[in-house]
């Protein structure tokens, strides 16, 4: 009995370890985390813009981003933000006199929600399967900016997080 006793024992301590190890493996397996990506991502043209006009210069675009989750309704949580090398106000500059142009880029058509480097546009909801987003944004050139005549042009970079 004491034999048979310590046999059960010994395959249970091996059953043991098996799962044990098992476990460590799982541990150690590398994690899968969603992947979002800029699928289109359209210029921001103004076209021309009137000094002189009491009213702003508005536009609009789509950009389209794609997010494939890791698994069935792993939730999305993205933030957009825009930035500029000034860091500061978005603005364009006109490369033959110097002078810059500011604009503003809003998530909403009333332009009343900024995006920018400190206020960015959030998205959260589960994704069930991969999913392009399109997203309309909202760009405005306030008006009566005294600027000279010419092409306005600055880099603004896209920043996801997520």
């Amino acid at each position: 009995m004491k034999k048979l006793y310590k046999k059960i024992q010994k395959k249970l301590h091996l059953i043991e370890m098996m799962v044990l190890s098992g476990l460590m493996l799982g541990l150690s397996a590398p994690a899968i985390a969603m992947l979002c990506y800029g699928e289109s991502v359209p210029q921001f043209v103004f076209g021309q813009y009137d000094p002189h006009h009491d009213e702003p210069h508005d536009v609009q675009t789509v950009f389209s981003i794609r997010c494939t989750p890791a698994y069935r309704g792993e939730a999305l949580n993205l933030m957009i933000r825009l930035t500029n090398a000034s860091n500061g106000p978005l603005r364009m500059r006109n490369l033959d006199t110097g002078e810059w142009l500011q604009f503003s880029v809003y998530k909403d058509p009333a332009r009343s929600q900024p995006i920018d480097a400190l206020n960015g546009l959030s998205l959260n909801f589960p994704l069930m399967a991969p999913t392009t987003l399109s997203i309309p944004v909202y760009g405005r050139i306030p008006a009566r900016q005294d600027v000279a005549v010419g092409s306005y042009h600055w880099p603004v970079s896209i920043t996801l997080s997520y």
